[in-house]
């Protein structure tokens, strides 16, 4: 419904329009003429044009709906890692793609060709992994689900989407034991702090979060034993983003080896001496692995991206040994205790994983490396002559 109202310099038209709830929103526009019939006229474009923003299904861009999804649901719902990678895929492939596109035009086949035609951002050359193709369907499918439920859309094109195939063999690298040990060896030249941190990486299993979340306070070097019951999954502007650790399975007390407990004795001396003499500390909490560089940002938690760093810089002079990711060191820690025999549940408990049957779908190679193992002591043992 619209009308105009007479004003000094023409008229000013005046439309009521629905939103997405059915509540009635005035909206107005000035029309320069002396003339109520050309203003009429105006109005009846002019009211036209308003209908057309009502939003609904049949004609919301996919921009828009995005930007309403992130707002209702992502920033409300999804942990903060979640949210951040989130956030990345669609900014960085999927908006590009469909952004423009109305809702109601995107198609089963348009979603089956973006997914499989994926690209790596930084080698848009090269296909992008089986992972990130995973990845983005999950995204894509979170998004219809919810669109088919905000909006009554139908179809959803992504029912007829197929799942990509996860890798048979995922990408699982190891270091060896001879490697390990230059590694801890090269690391007796590094400063006090990235050594101990590596090093307990190594014994103790634990993800990368989990180290920068650890405080002192939860360290017993009396018993040997670590309590881990935080993560630090990111850092933003300098404030860390502490959440539980990532299940139930990996709030857990986990035993660590005397050596490593007398390196975190003199760590946590080096440490304590820092904090007194320094004429900047900008937090309460005493996490071990906090920043001692950079100004501005001294006691507080360090970046995870600064850990990959180190590493990457560190690794890349060892000799002899390859180069891995960092979160390899956790992959590491379990294949030298998968091939020293410890039992699979042991091992779960100790990396922090709610079921054994995720440690057997991570390290199911590696398991049955043991079990070859297995069958050839029971060969050594009974292929005996017989008399």
């Amino acid at each position: 419904m619209g009308w105009v109202e007479k004003r000094n310099n023409g008229y000013r038209m005046v439309v009521d329009v629905p939103d997405m709830f059915g509540k009635r929103k005035r909206k107005t526009k000035m029309v320069y003429t002396n003339s109520k019939r050309q203003a009429e006229k105006e109005l009846i474009i002019f009211e036209a044009e308003q209908m057309k923003t009502v939003v609904n299904h049949k004609n919301i861009k996919f921009k828009d709906f995005i930007e309403q999804w992130k707002e209702l649901y992502v920033n409300k719902h999804l942990e903060e890692t979640t949210k951040m990678n989130y956030i990345s895929h669609i900014d960085k492939r999927i908006t590009p793609v469909f952004g423009e596109m109305y809702l109601r035009d995107i198609t089963t086949l348009q979603l089956v060709t973006f997914i499989d035609g994926l690209k790596k951002i930084k080698k848009p050359q090269e296909d992008a992994g089986q992972a990130t193709k995973l990845y983005v369907y999950r995204v894509l499918r979170s998004m219809f689900n919810t669109a088919s439920e905000w909006y009554d859309l139908d179809p959803n094109p992504m029912k007829k989407v197929n799942k990509p195939k996860e890798n048979e063999n995922k990408n699982v690298n190891t270091y060896t034991e001879e490697e390990s040990i230059k590694i801890l060896k090269a690391l007796q030249h590094e400063n006090i702090q990235f050594k101990t941190m590596i090093t307990l990486a190594f014994t103790s299993g634990m993800r990368k979060g989990e180290l920068l979340g650890l405080e002192w306070k939860r360290v017993d070097l009396t018993n040997n034993l670590i309590h881990i019951e935080q993560s630090i999954p990111i850092v933003r502007k300098g404030e860390a983003v502490i959440k539980s650790p990532k299940t139930k399975g990996s709030v857990r007390t986990i035993a660590i080896p005397q050596y490593v407990t007398e390196e975190l004795k003199l760590y946590k001396e080096f440490y304590y001496k820092e904090k007194a003499e320094s004429e900047e500390w900008y937090s309460e909490r005493d996490f071990l692995f906090c920043n001692l560089r950079y100004k501005g940002f001294i006691g507080k938690p360090m970046y995870p991206k600064v850990i990959s760093e180190r590493w990457k810089n560190f690794i890349s002079k060892v000799e002899g040994v390859r180069r891995i990711r960092f979160h390899d060191i956790r992959h590491t820690s379990v294949s030298i205790l998968i091939n020293r025999g410890i039992h699979a549940k042991v091992i779960s408990n100790l990396v922090g994983h709610s079921k054994i049957g995720t440690t057997m779908d991570v390290y199911g190679h590696l398991m049955r490396t043991a079990e070859i193992k297995a069958a050839e002591t029971f060969g050594d043992v009974f292929n005996t002559p017989t008399s």
